[in-house]
């Protein structure tokens, strides 16, 4: 199981990217500069990561008590905030198009759900190596890269960028408190009143 939070979110865009466009070849990673690889690609990299811890840790779920008192607690511990980029790499100007066009309508698949109703635009998708938690991905904008050295090369390029957020789940150990004991040395007898003030304290105010 991938331990890094947004890794995993970078490897379960890779897999329905893959399982969605045909003729598409998925990489996750970017290619070196020397590295040759198969067209139509699109490579996925990561940026630059940023976690935002909860002031207070939250329950999602737990397990029952076992025999040795034990619960097991899903907590929601941190926000992920991530900007991956996502490279498009062709061979025209045509093939680009297309493959772009099957790109951002693959992210805007969710728009409108079985019943009709409208959704955001973007991505949720389930995590299931992190206790499938939802992640969201939302293009933020698209770029051709047109220079001399793709031209040499053979290649047109575009760049799409996307936000990414997701939760961080921890699972923890807990003793459970399974029975509460409760002293209290106050008496539940009424106490008879009577006219005695020695415990008490008197104050006179006046109007000024």
């Amino acid at each position: 199981m991938l331990s890094d939070v947004p890794d995993i979110a970078k490897a379960t865009l890779v897999t329905f990217l893959q399982n969605n466009i045909t003729g598409l070849t998925v990489i996750d990673e970017f290619p070196y500069g020397n590295e040759a690889i198969a067209m139509p690609s699109v490579t996925v990299s990561t940026n630059k990561p940023k976690r935002t811890p909860c002031m207070t840790p939250i329950i999602v779920s737990q397990t029952s008590p076992n025999e040795s008192n034990q619960i097991v607690a899903n907590e929601y511990v941190a926000d992920w905030d991530d900007t991956f980029q996502l490279d498009l790499w062709c061979r025209n100007k045509a093939e680009r198009s297309n493959f772009t066009q099957l790109i951002l309508a693959l992210f805007n698949s969710q728009e409108e759900d079985s019943s009709g109703n409208d959704k955001p635009d973007g991505l949720s998708l389930q995590m299931t190596a992190h206790f499938n938690e939802w992640c969201r991905y939302e293009i933020d904008s698209t770029q051709c890269v047109d220079d001399s050295a793709a031209a040499q090369r053979q290649e047109r390029r575009e760049k799409i960028t996307v936000l990414v957020n997701c939760r961080e789940i921890a699972q923890r150990t807990y003793y459970a408190i399974t029975q509460l004991t409760l002293n209290s040395q106050a008496s539940d007898a009424n106490s008879a009143l009577t006219d005695d003030s020695s415990d008490t304290e008197t104050f006179n105010y006046f109007e000024p």
